[in-house]
């Protein structure tokens, strides 16, 4: 039997218990090459009565955590996303939900009292629908250049899992037991160490202020993208009735032309979905798993995300996620 080159294992690095309006920044095991980072949030919640309007938030409890960020070095950010964000790109991902438990439902306004919650999400740098997965795995190693490596946490605050509506009359959102976030970490015993892409992810943000045919939404092109995830909400809610149609372009030359609604639906059925996810979108390059087939920007003068808007609600938004991947830096001779 040959020698296992990649011997995977999972350890668990940190619990941290929730701050509201504070963060925690949490060192990271460098070394060997990364799958993805693991987090859990439980605790305890109850609700007061809100005087007339509001409801629990789009998978109620992430909002807890308002932005997870990794870095590298210092200053480099890797990834960016919120943690209800990210519990919609695992569900893409792998075509199901993470775990999200809460002992009642939080619709409407009226009280809740002593409402357990448990809620999963992975921070994944390995692709799980690319032919070859691991070709994504971040190296942490000094050979890779990385000198350090962590991640923050900005916590919410407990009313943050309500929608803006929300007015209650007296008593808030409380914690009956102070919600905390388990961390582990997934990695490979790497001894080659890649080189594998980098493959990063974000949130670009874009208030619709009024009903659009051709909003813009800007990317540098610089590197490769294998996807984009477009999500739309107004007044806190996910809603399907913003976006209208896709076309994502550079200068004259147009890669792609999408109906929202057609899209969406599509996605339920490409990804094994059991149902389509309300406001949101994916537009992949990749669809057969080969990473080769990803849009490259490099070398073109723009890289433009074209949308057909309606706006609706207040406050009103649209946000796009790609996911980018950076070639591996080549070793001076």
């Amino acid at each position: 039997m040959g020698k296992d080159t990649k011997m995977l294992q999972t350890r668990t690095i940190t619990t941290k218990a929730f701050r509201a309006g504070q963060s925690d920044t949490i060192e990271i095991p460098r070394g060997y090459s990364i799958e993805s980072l693991r987090l859990r949030l439980t605790g305890t919640l109850s609700r007061g009565a809100g005087a007339s309007a509001g409801a629990g938030k789009d998978l109620t409890g992430a909002q807890l955590i308002k932005r997870i960020e990794f870095r590298k070095n210092g200053r480099e950010v890797v990834k960016a996303l919120s943690f209800e964000t990210l519990m919609r790109l695992n569900q893409m991902a792998r075509g199901t939900l993470p775990e999200w438990v809460l002992s009642a439902v939080w619709t409407g306004f009226d009280v809740k009292a002593t409402t357990t919650f448990a809620l999963s999400a992975e921070l994944s740098f390995a692709i799980a629908r690319a032919l070859q997965p691991l070709d994504t795995l971040f190296d942490s190693s000094a050979r890779n250049g990385i000198s350090t490596l962590d991640m923050t946490i900005y916590w919410g605050n407990l009313v943050d899992v309500m929608t803006a509506a929300y007015n209650p009359a007296g008593a808030s959102v409380t914690a009956d037991v102070t919600p905390s976030l388990a961390v582990s970490v997934r990695e490979y015993v790497d001894p080659s160490g890649g080189p594998y892409l980098e493959n990063r992810e974000y949130v670009i943000s874009n208030a619709i202020t009024a009903t659009n045919p051709k909003l813009q939404l800007s990317n540098t092109p610089t590197n490769m993208f294998k996807q984009f995830v477009i999500k739309t909400f107004a007044d806190d809610v996910q809603r399907s009735d913003i976006l209208n149609t896709l076309t994502v372009r550079s200068g004259t030359e147009v890669f792609m032309t999408r109906t929202a609604e057609e899209l969406r639906q599509e996605n339920k059925d490409v990804l094994g979905l059991e149902a389509a996810i309300v406001g949101y979108y994916l537009l992949d390059f990749c669809p057969d798993g080969h990473l080769t087939r990803a849009l490259v920007g490099a070398g073109r003068s723009d890289l433009i995300i074209e949308a057909d808007v309606t706006k609706q609600g207040t406050n009103c938004y649209i946000e796009v996620i790609p996911m980018e991947l950076i070639m591996p830096s080549v070793p001076a001779a």
